[in-house]
């Protein structure tokens, strides 16, 4: 009888011992679960790349700082194709180890000077909403300089991201009714300004 109880004596500490120990593990369990939702959590924290607004506020900022030439009328970019802005095909002759597009803008139309020569200055802008790049004017003697081909470099712009793209032409060596935009770099046109006899900013 004495042995009998000094065993149960012993057991019922032994087995609530094991039980503690056994719960104690679960709980473990439980919290490392609950850390991988924490690391998922901290993944949210990719929302700070929502801070990519503030590379947005940078793009506007950029947006402002390269400005449109004056004095003259803007409107938005999607209503000056096809006239008087059209889009081209590669000129004749046209040599360039860079891929670029075309576009021709007119000055034929109302509220254009009809050509720009030497002595005169002629200016044009465009937010392109675009990763930056670099843009070209030449002079052409017809739309999209189909036959001759361009003529004249009269402007070459570097922009940075979101930067406006403005072009001031002052022929040296001819008279051109249209001029040939070439550009380097993709983009998104949006508001467009025409000036005739105006300027760029700084320029």
């Amino acid at each position: 009888m004495r042995a009998h109880s000094f065993c149960t004596t012993l057991t019922l500490p032994l087995l609530l011992f094991a039980l503690s120990c056994g719960g104690e593990g679960t709980a473990d369990g439980s919290g490392g679960s609950s850390g991988e939702t924490g690391g998922s959590t901290s993944s949210g924290g990719q929302t700070a790349a929502g801070g990519g607004d503030g590379t947005g506020g940078a793009a506007s900022g950029g947006a402002t700082a390269g400005g449109h030439c004056s004095p003259g009328f803007t409107t938005p970019g999607w209503s000056v194709y096809p006239e008087p802005i059209d889009n081209c095909a590669e000129p004749p002759n046209w040599i360039s180890a860079q891929e670029a597009s075309f576009r021709d803008l007119s000055l034929t139309g109302p509220g254009f000077p009809g050509s720009v020569g030497p002595g005169q200055t002629y200016a044009f802008s465009a937010d392109l909403a675009s990763g930056g790049g670099r843009y070209e004017v030449y002079g052409a003697s017809e739309k999209c300089a189909a036959t001759a081909g361009a003529l004249e470099l009269l402007d070459s712009v570097e922009i940075g991201v979101g930067e406006i793209a403005c072009f001031q032409v002052a022929p040296v060596s001819g008279t051109y009714e249209h001029l040939l935009w070439v550009w380097y770099g993709a983009g998104n046109q949006q508001d467009t300004t025409f000036c005739s006899e105006g300027t760029c900013p700084g320029r």
